[in-house]
């Protein structure tokens, strides 16, 4: 029997299953970078993870025109509190509550994304990890400065009323 046909052929198998399994971490890092890269540059998303860095800044609303040109909107603290809050009587939200509004709602939904991503065993959770911490930590962390405790509260409140357990799940991670 000549055993050197069989090394190589054995060698050969090893080597080739080797570069299948680099080429599918390799696979897996892109799936990710690319994901992230499109989160990150949501119109929506980028609003909400401004919202959650500054406590008040302008915003160009995709959605309304003045002179053909997007309406430049203002969004505090308050507007945050106010737009994730439930309505109350006949109360209505403004323009900027909305859109509050509309980008957490567009946030959260795109961290169920990553959360069933994680839960279908395609990508660990610490793929995402880095690229989210902050703003989790914003959300979460109830010794972090940069928002009060009662917007931490009121955007936890949100994912719960609206069935964003799966966004939850995700934010809950970061503590585990």
């Amino acid at each position: 029997m000549d055993y050197s046909a069989l090394i190589i052929s054995i060698v050969s198998l090893l080597v080739a299953l080797s570069s299948f399994v680099i080429n599918q971490k390799w696979k897996k890092l892109e799936f990710v970078g690319q994901e992230m890269r499109h989160f990150k540059s949501d119109i929506r998303n980028q609003a909400a993870m401004k919202m959650l860095d500054w406590n008040s800044a302008k915003y160009l609303h995709p959605e309304l025109f003045e002179e053909g040109q997007p309406k430049v909107i203002s969004i505090n603290d308050d507007d945050i509190l106010k737009g994730l809050g439930p309505i109350k009587g006949q109360q209505s939200y403004t323009i900027e509550q909305k859109f509050v509004r509309d980008c957490f709602d567009h946030f959260f939904d795109s961290l169920e994304v990553l959360e069933t991503h994680i839960e279908q065993g395609l990508i660990p959770f610490n793929r995402y990890q880095p690229y989210l911490t902050y703003y989790v930590d914003i959300m979460q962390n109830p010794n972090s400065k940069r928002k009060s405790p009662q917007i931490q509260a009121a955007l936890k409140a949100h994912m719960q009323s609206f069935g964003f357990d799966k966004a939850l799940r995700f934010c809950d991670r970061y503590t585990d």
